[in-house]
């Protein structure tokens, strides 16, 4: 999209605004997560759904549980580094790829490859658009009560933009690539490597910036990353 034009000097509350909505990417409650989709009673039987996931480019594994007495096997779905990570894919799952699927906190020595890290750029005001720019880095134009600001996305973090400041370089000096995916009828973005593609976090992909993606999603813009696993949360005990 072309540059929007030029705009007054941006009051300063709404640097406060910004932060705000800057600070939600902070909130964690409590260690990792996952996400479950089924508790089965054969083996064999979750290990066919965790095939079917990790073909679709899902970090799927399963899991032994006891619950009254019987045994069942949990079939899950990732790690993410908060809940409300674990929210946005089960809700992207639930009747879209799987029957159900809900947050669980995720279970010490958990069989996933990655985490994935969400940081929220904002919540949706009334107006807010893309800019195009010669750097590359996602870059947001937001308005609110008359009052606008540019955030942008480096690799690392949002940074608030404003008449006058200079813009971020960019903080991850490698890069991975980034399509869209659609796994059932919800959009998906996920990385490409050289065994294949990967599920990194729901939303359209509108934009990356060294390792992370930035995806539209229904009332936020948020930038999803990789990160190695972090498994500090003590199992829940039902299947």
């Amino acid at each position: 999209m072309r540059p929007l034009p030029g705009r007054s000097t941006v009051a300063l509350w709404i640097v406060a605004v910004v932060a705000i909505w800057l600070a939600s990417a902070a909130f964690a409650q409590g260690g990792a997560w996952t996400v479950q989709t089924v508790a089965l009673r054969d083996l064999r039987q979750a290990d066919t759904v965790v095939s079917q996931l990790r073909n679709l480019g899902f970090d799927a594994y399963d899991e032994f549980a006891m619950n009254d007495g019987k045994q069942f096997v949990r079939v899950r779905v990732g790690c993410y580094a908060d809940r409300a990570a674990a929210q946005a894919a089960a809700t992207a799952l639930a009747k879209h790829v799987t029957e159900q699927a809900v947050p669980a906190p995720i279970s010490p020595g958990a069989r996933v490859d990655h985490c994935v890290r969400e940081e929220i750029g904002f919540l949706k005001p009334a107006s807010w658009s893309t800019i195009a720019s010669g750097d590359k880095l996602p870059t947001f134009h937001v308005r609110v009560a008359g009052h606008s600001a540019d955030l942008v996305f480096d690799g690392a973090r949002w940074v608030v933009v404003q008449d006058g400041s200079p813009r971020p370089k960019v903080a991850v000096s490698d890069s991975a690539a980034f399509v869209t995916a659609h796994p059932g009828d919800v959009a998906w973005a996920a990385e490409e490597t050289l065994n294949g593609t990967r599920l990194l976090c729901p939303g359209t992909l509108v934009g990356h910036a060294g390792k992370a993606a930035v995806v539209e999603r229904v009332g936020e813009v948020v930038a999803c990353s990789f990160a190695p696993p972090s498994l500090r949360v003590a199992d829940g005990g039902s299947p």
